[in-house]
């Protein structure tokens, strides 16, 4: 018996719980065009920043780009943004994450309504942090649970765990998710478990994969791979994945390799984060000799300092606070007897691995022309919504310069989410999904947190109150 890795579409039952309080927008007429003016547009294709630029927005969408508006081009707007010269960069996209996980790795019966609330949250905080597109291994939550004006859009897949013994259950399943909208497939491709204490896990025959990418053809379905070892790369590689989520730990992919990595179109997602914040140096009385160096020293350090840092933005008090105790199994029980307690805890090796092998790995894949975009795992213990710049920084260590970093986030996303001719980009016909930030991302990619406004579809999403004045029609940078 197989376990077809494809995520559930049945959400979470959240009656009962607290509603997210709704956010303060300033009211706008939205019946007309919008302008927006006096911005300093980021191009993520060629790296630089435009001062003195406009642009309309026509329903959701942007239909013009120019020099800054003069006043006595206002009057004909439903509604004029005054940016003040501030920069604007297209809505983030987040390719790897999980909006109904609540970031806890252990289940507490009396945290139920915490972890309820949380699960709430995930789309407040995207939103927040500039996150306006998000490729999830889950359901979308009721917007009227989550009392916020917008919420990033987006990609399902199907069904979770489905245990199938006969190939025609396995293509009931294919067919049941994209009935259901899944509009990407995902796959487990390795063949051992990331869990302590947790071994071999069922992998696909070779029929299975041939009906699965076939199908995946039929329908024009993406096929993403959580692959975190060489054995599920080299799966991935041989039938052609879409993109690998994640990179692996346990080898050095050869040059050959990513080279027909690159001749197939094989993308990845390397979520370096997730890398970093699961090497737990808790499990060990001392660090082996294999895992350190001056990068993987520093990365740890950077985990040490996150770890401890004020997540209340991100996460439930309550909820990190039971991932940091929960680290203490790893020499409570050891390892190998985790998983049979039921303490869910990772392998550190495994991770370590990535922070061992992963840099020179995606350097030489972008060095090859890989695509490579980047994605949080947020959902996770640890990994919480809204952290997409972490990763976007990840990606600077690695010796990705500021602008690639930020493509990476943008146009890289949107092409691995197949919507590169829609969003990721500040440009005509493309979506409205635009951040408005303090600094230049550029010079600086952590200006990227805590953002002055996000415009989603071309409506105000989040603003911060204090930083802008109305004025009639005109919302004006302070």
């Amino acid at each position: 018996m197989s376990a077809l890795g494809i995520t559930s579409l049945a959400a979470a039952d959240l009656s009962g719980c607290a509603s997210i309080p709704a956010r303060s927008l300033p009211k706008l007429d939205y019946s007309g065009a919008m302008l927006i003016t006096n911005a300093s547009i980021v191009d993520v294709m060629t790296g630089r920043a435009i001062p003195g630029s406009s642009f309309i927005i026509d329903r959701g969408k942007i239909s013009s780009l120019g020099p800054a508006a003069a006043r006595s081009e206002l009057s004909g707007f439903s509604a004029v943004i005054d940016l003040g010269g501030k920069y604007v960069i297209p809505g983030l996209i987040d390719a790897h994450c999980h909006t109904t996980l609540p970031g806890a790795g252990q289940f507490d019966f009396w945290g139920v309504s915490t972890t309820l609330y949380q699960l709430k949250r995930n789309h407040v905080q995207q939103i927040e942090n500039g996150i306006t597109n998000i490729k999830g291994g889950h359901p979308d939550i009721d917007p009227s649970d989550v009392s916020i004006f917008a919420k990033p859009t987006m990609l399902l897949t199907g069904k979770s765990s489905v245990w199938f013994s006969s190939v025609r259950e396995l293509k009931d399943s294919l067919k049941e998710s994209l009935e259901n909208g899944a509009s990407f497939i995902k796959l487990t491709m390795d063949n051992l478990s990331l869990m302590c204490g947790k071994g071999v896990i069922p992998v696909y025959s070779g029929e299975h994969l041939k009906i699965i990418f076939d199908f995946a053809e039929q329908h024009n379905l993406p096929v993403a791979g959580h692959i975190h070892r060489k054995f599920g790369f080299d799966r991935g590689l041989e039938y052609g994945i879409n993109s690998m989520e994640h990179t692996i730990g346990d080898a050095r992919i050869s040059d050959e390799e990513i080279k027909l990595m690159a001749e197939k179109n094989i993308a990845i997602v390397p979520t370096m984060t997730v890398g970093q914040v699961f090497a737990s140096e808790e499990a060990y009385d001392e660090v082996p000799r294999e895992f350190r160096n001056d990068y993987i020293d520093n990365e740890v350090r950077i985990r040490r300092e996150y770890l401890i840092s004020n997540l209340d933005r991100f996460i439930e008090k309550d909820i990190h606070r039971a991932n940091m105790e929960a680290l203490a199994w790893y020499k409570k029980l050891g390892c190998e007897k985790c998983y049979d307690r039921g303490i869910m805890l990772t392998r550190p090796e495994l991770y370590y691995g990535i922070l061992k092998y992963g840099p020179d790995n995606v350097r030489r894949m972008k060095e090859a022309g890989v695509l490579i975009g980047c994605g949080t795992d947020a959902g996770v213990p640890f990994c919480y919504h809204g952290t997409l710049v972490r990763e976007m920084e990840a990606l600077t260590r690695l010796g990705f310069s500021n602008g690639e970093a930020l493509k990476s986030a943008t146009v890289n996303n949107a092409r691995i989410l197949g919507m590169g001719d829609t969003i990721g980009r500040i440009k005509e016909n493309f979506s409205a999904d635009m951040v408005v930030l303090d600094g230049n991302p550029l010079q600086d990619i952590g200006a990227c947190r805590n953002p002055l406004m996000v415009v989603k579809n071309g409506r105000l999403a989040f603003i911060n109150r204090e930083r802008f004045s109305p004025s009639g029609k005109t919302l004006s940078l302070v």
